[in-house]
């Protein structure tokens, strides 16, 4: 066999490496891009709760598409897929089946009804994949039902009924009607706010509980002018507190008594108008007018309005802050692997859209401050240069505080 030269063999070895590199190349023009990112909603985009669904899923798409500009996340873009539970329990089970098995999320954020919360989380923990519930609800947080991969971005029926029952006793009357809808977000929203009212001195002078869907409050509105109470708090959301504010005004029942509800946000506002806003009260997760303070809540308005021409709504902003957890979990944790992401979210402090909020760990509830709003009149709204869109200004603000909440040994943590 003939012997190769050494200047040969050089050569050789230079003219494989070259074919070597040639074909890395190639094969790294024609790799496929990194999977996405999937990010699953699942909420009430049908039915009486539509327009703050949709709101929810305006903000999921705002910071997907914001983290994509950047980079995407891990260099990975976010694609975001939804589903309508159509806030039905059984529903929402069914398509976050589905929406499992067809769209293989990565994370899943939802609902807009306290009912649906408790079906998605039990097919999130099953599948393993991280979940973040974003509208009221009391067990979720708790130690047998919350997953090792979930978290609640919204406050708790507890949470806003005692923050916000006890700043009614203290700021507008003693003698308190309670007229609650019929499901958890009602009934859990009264046992902590009656609690809370009666700690600071109030006294309660009726209870009455309407379906959801209610469109005819005649009946309810008879016992509640019979009870002349200093305040009447109506747990209502959605259509139900556009039709019950209207009531109200109609009925002139302000003239009786002070209103508040525990929950007020902008797109029910939209629906209802100055009109029937006038005078009345409400509990909110955010504002849109807190822009004017907090310079990530003017970053997070700015961008809503300059995509969707309008504010946006506290459910939006349950949802954009739901997304920066997801965010902020992978970039702490270098990875979307849910126990490690979820971890690295224990503790953590962060400003989203709001102020100040951080995550307790035993029960990844997130703390955050409250806000107390008033309608305006359209004069006042038109005087204070926000006739568009101000139709509440904010009137009182309830910091976060764990105090409010369940202790990590009452919710069956050891």
């Amino acid at each position: 066999m003939r012997k190769m030269s050494g200047k040969w063999l050089g050569r050789s070895l230079s003219l494989a490496v070259v074919a070597l590199v040639t074909l890395i190349a190639a094969t790294g023009a024609n790799a496929a891009p990194a999977k996405p990112i999937v990010v699953g909603i699942i909420s009430g985009f049908s039915g009486p709760y539509a327009a703050p669904a949709e709101d929810q899923w305006r903000a999921t798409v705002l910071a997907a598409e914001e983290m994509n500009a950047k980079g995407g996340l891990l260099g990975r873009q976010i694609k975001v897929v939804r589903r309508d539970d159509k806030i039905n329990p059984g529903e929402a089970g069914k398509m976050v089946q589905d929406m499992i098995q067809n769209d293989h999320p990565d994370f899943i954020l939802g609902t807009n009804f306290a009912g649906t919360i408790l079906p998605v989380n039990d097919q999130a923990k099953k599948a393993g994949i991280p979940y973040i519930a974003i509208a009221q609800n009391d067990k979720i947080t708790t130690a047998s039902d919350r997953g090792p991969y979930t978290f609640h971005e919204a406050v708790t029926p507890t949470i806003n009924g005692t923050a916000l029952g006890d700043w009614i006793a203290r700021n507008m009357g003693k003698k308190i009607y309670y007229l609650m809808a019929d499901y958890a977000f009602g009934k859990d929203n009264y046992a902590s706010m009656s609690k809370a009212a009666a700690k600071a001195g109030a006294t309660e002078v009726g209870l009455a509980y309407f379906p959801v869907g209610t469109t005819d409050f005649t009946p309810f509105i008879a016992k509640v002018r019979a009870a002349k109470a200093d305040v009447v708090v109506c747990a209502a959301f959605g259509n139900d507190a556009v039709n019950l504010l209207k009531q109200i005004q109609s009925f002139e029942l302000t003239k009786v008594s002070k209103f508040f509800f525990p929950v007020a946000d902008l797109q029910f506002d939209m629906a209802i108008g100055f009109k029937n806003l006038q005078g009345t009260y409400g509990g909110a997760n955010f504002y849109w007018e807190l822009a004017e303070k907090d310079p990530a809540a003017k970053r997070f308005v700015d961008s809503f309005r300059k995509k969707y021409g309008v504010p946006p709504s506290g459910y939006a902003g349950y949802a954009y802050s739901a997304m920066q957890l997801i965010r902020m979990g992978a970039e702490k944790a270098k990875t979307i692997e849910p126990a490690k992401w979820s971890k690295a979210l224990e503790g953590i402090q962060y400003d989203s859209y709001k102020g100040k909020e951080w995550i307790r760990a035993c029960d990844h509830q997130a703390f955050q401050p409250l806000f107390v709003v008033k309608g305006r009149t359209q004069a006042e709204a038109e005087k204070a240069g926000k006739a568009q869109f101000g139709y509440r200004e904010i009137v009182g603000v309830v910091a976060a505080s764990e105090s409010t909440e369940r202790t990590c040994k009452e919710l069956g943590y050891k």
